[in-house]
């Protein structure tokens, strides 16, 4: 297999197939030319032993690169001399308020105790470990005596409750 043949006979058909995806004739094109760009990098240390697996690599790749172009599209940003960004920095100077980072942090201390009186037993206990210890399930299930799938089961549960204890705490919803 030589790849200006491969590229002659399925350059197309990977536009087609990118087509219905990006919606756009250029951003089809675009996918195929990714495509084939990749291709031509990697030919010598890929190993195409029959023409059905190049066109699985091809279709697999040009998933990739559809699925790229989507995350583009969808995670535009706004550069920073831009006129919007402007409007936007000054409505947020008019809510800006200084935080002061001591009063902050009591506020959170008191949330914290607060929490943590309202949780008994083993649910301080699992609570602790893994919010305050940071450790992974298999430590805590070992720590517990217990299994990781239950710890996790515990812990779902628990997170339930600790949704509805912080609501109460500060009267907002998460």
């Amino acid at each position: 297999m030589i790849f200006d043949e491969i590229y002659k006979k399925y350059y197309q058909v990977i536009v087609n197939y990118s087509m219905p995806w990006v919606k756009n004739q250029f951003y089809a094109e675009e996918v195929a030319n990714k495509t084939f760009e990749l291709l031509w990098e990697e030919w010598e240390s890929l190993n195409f032993p029959n023409e059905k697996t190049v066109l699985t690599w091809l279709f697999r790749t040009a998933n990739y690169k559809i699925k790229e172009h989507k995350r583009k599209k969808y995670n535009r940003h706004i550069p920073l001399d831009s006129e919007e960004l402007h409007i936007a920095d000054a409505r947020m100077a008019s809510y800006y308020q200084e935080i002061d980072s001591a009063q902050e942090e009591q506020k959170f201390s008191e949330y914290m105790s607060e929490v943590r009186n309202r949780l008994t037993g083993d649910d301080l206990k699992l609570f602790d470990f893994k919010i305050v210890l940071k450790l992974p399930y298999i430590k805590i299930a070992e720590e517990l005596n217990t299994t990781v799938p239950a710890i996790k089961m515990r812990w779902l549960r628990l997170k339930t409750r600790l949704r509805k204890i912080v609501q109460d705490i500060t009267g907002e919803g998460l």
